[in-house]
């Protein structure tokens, strides 16, 4: 399942970035409605596989009697009403597919410059997240509500994020990314990367005192005071290399900035995407790693709107076939890396073998 899909979308994306391919608006949308329905498919009939899936899935079954503050309100009540119509998790898991992937595609159409390519990069990111419900229905959210950001329509955009928050309230975080529309200097980038460097070295951030966290509410202070008392420092090999990969994206779009002229939606996918990669180094290994590990996602996601427009530095030559093969291969160890990180860290493989319901011998239809 996860090979034929990311070699299907992966040969895909080569012919829709090459322009000896003749490819119309009408093949995009075929090849959209045949990749929604797929990943509904691939997302919506799983069973016993992905993160999180044996709380998610009791939750279901009790969610009509258990208290509503298990988890954030919006995610309880999606519950709630599918549980009321059925107790078949299933239903559940391809309602819940429909809903954030008819989100994420629709993004996808409206703001990639090639969103095949595009498609391709956010199945290799989702991938090791799958099964994060309550996170990527809210980065699906978020990612709606850049229609309003790109508009400047600032009532509508808090909106859609408090609504995010519904159902993750790290969405919240994507609030500061209303105001990265504008291009900025190199300047300005270099003089942001500079000063998260210096605070990354100095250590600055854990000298902050656990108490001042509870500004942000009890949770959020619980939450910190968590990983304080737990942190595992990262290999700083696996934190350089991390850097290293996000580095070499910038270094191409730096030139992409200089040789083309810009737009909004690029300056705001790069300008969050920056952030992301500044905030990584300055809070990477600190008592704020949560935030590196759970709320840089909102962020990050920009990476697959961006990497398009690295592609068009290169030819549609030989180099094309080269780049198009970097790409794939860095979109397949991100996803056998996000695979491998699950199962060193709890000791048994959440997503391999792919399972589905309809092959499952232990599901018993209710």
């Amino acid at each position: 399942m996860y090979l034929f899909t990311f070699l299907t979308f992966f040969l895909s994306s080569i012919w829709s970035s090459n322009s000896k391919f003749k490819q119309s608006n009408n093949s995009v949308n075929i090849f959209f409605f045949f990749a929604i329905c797929w990943l509904i498919f691939h997302d919506g009939f799983r069973w016993g596989i992905g993160t999180d899936w044996d709380n998610y899935r009791t939750f279901f079954e009790m969610c009509l009697a258990v208290d509503i503050d298990v988890y954030d309100w919006g995610y309880v009540a999606f519950n709630q009403l599918i549980r009321e119509i059925t107790d078949n998790y299933t239903v559940f898991l391809v309602l819940f597919a429909v809903a954030q992937y008819g989100l994420f595609f629709y993004v996808i159409r409206k703001y990639s410059i090639n969103p095949i390519l595009t498609v391709f990069l956010f199945y290799c990111m989702m991938l090791p997240s799958l099964g994060m419900n309550r996170q990527f229905i809210a980065m699906a959210i978020c990612l709606f509500s850049v229609r309003f950001i790109l508009k400047r329509q600032f009532l509508f955009f808090i909106i859609s994020i408090f609504f995010a928050a519904l159902f993750h309230k790290s969405a919240l975080l994507f609030i500061i990314s209303y105001f990265l529309v504008h291009c900025f200097s190199e300047r300005m980038y270099f003089i942001l990367l500079l000063i998260s460097i210096v605070v990354s070295i100095s250590g600055i951030i854990d000298r902050i005192p656990l108490s001042f966290f509870l500004i942000f509410g009890e949770t959020s202070f619980e939450k910190i005071s968590e990983y304080t008392a737990n942190t595992e420092k990262g290999s700083i090999l696996f934190t350089i290399l991390a850097l290293a990969k996000r580095l070499i994206w910038l270094f191409f779009l730096f030139i992409y900035r200089r040789k083309y002229s810009i737009d909004s939606t690029f300056s705001y996918f790069f300008n969050i995407y920056f952030l992301a990669t500044v905030l990584y180094v300055a809070l990477n290994n600190s008592m704020l790693q949560i935030i590196v590990g759970r709320g840089l996602i909102y962020f990050y996601i920009a990476e697959i709107f961006l990497i398009p427009y690295i592609l068009l530095l290169f030819k549609k030559n030989l180099t094309f076939y080269i780049i198009m093969g970097v790409i794939g291969l860095y979109c397949y160890i991100n996803v056998e890396k996000g695979f491998n990180y699950y199962k060193e860290a709890l000791g048994v493989d959440i997503f391999r073998p792919y399972n589905s319901v309809l092959m499952d011998d232990t599901y018993i239809p209710r």
